[in-house]
């Protein structure tokens, strides 16, 4: 009766693995090259209020560099580098300019 109590988690992992593959089935990875064209999330602005209805992105920048895990050096069209590197979370194609 010992060897049922020794790892109640092993129990739970068959069920896990199961809902992460089922959750990981829908996620499409997002990964941009160098040059690409990229929208920044204005994760600064607020919600409620009257500015609610203003759009969440900033900018139209440029993918100069890719730095390890997800973090991108962006610049300006006019090539000055933003001050510091942005998460690809907070990214996304900008796909008003093609």
């Amino acid at each position: 009766m010992h060897f049922q109590y020794d790892n109640p988690f092993r129990i739970m992992n068959p069920h896990k693995n199961r809902v992460k593959a089922s959750f990981d089935h829908n996620i499409i990875p997002q990964t941009f090259t160098e040059g690409e064209l990229v929208l920044q999330n204005d994760v600064d602005q607020e919600v409620v209020g009257p500015r609610k209805f203003e759009t969440l992105w900033k900018g139209s920048y440029i993918i100069k560099h890719f730095i390890l895990k997800g973090e991108y050096i962006l610049t300006e069209p006019d090539e000055t580098c933003l001050k510091y590197p942005i998460n690809g979370l907070y990214l996304k194609e900008n796909s008003s300019i093609k």
